[in-house]
């Protein structure tokens, strides 16, 4: 039976052991991220002038390189379609005479 208690003391104790590792890694972070963190801010603080270049040129291409995706699709729908002119005379005179010849219900 003092095994059993000898066993479970050791148990406690890596548990001990690994609860004071967690609590010394955690104090050692927070202690690194606050002595890192005017750092931090100063990158940032420097990077915002880059940030700002990125996104005009990226404003810029966009409003330069959208219209002509624009005219292109524009332009490439216009010959997929006017093959298909012909078509579309063809069914609107089938309709305008299927129409014609076709009787009015009649009013009750």
């Amino acid at each position: 039976m003092i095994e059993l208690l000898v066993l479970a003391a050791l148990g406690l104790t890596a548990v001990v052991c690994g609860l004071l590792f967690v609590c010394a890694v955690v104090v050692a972070k927070l202690f690194a991220w606050l002595v890192f963190w005017p750092l931090r801010m100063l990158g940032s603080l420097l990077m915002l002038p880059l940030v700002f270049v990125v996104a005009l040129v990226g404003l810029a291409l966009v409003l330069v390189v959208l219209p002509l995706l624009f005219l292109g699709a524009f332009i490439l729908g216009a010959l997929v379609l006017v093959p298909l002119i012909p078509l579309l005379l063809l069914g609107l005179l089938l309709w305008l005479l299927i129409a014609l010849v076709r009787k009015p219900a009649a009013a009750h």
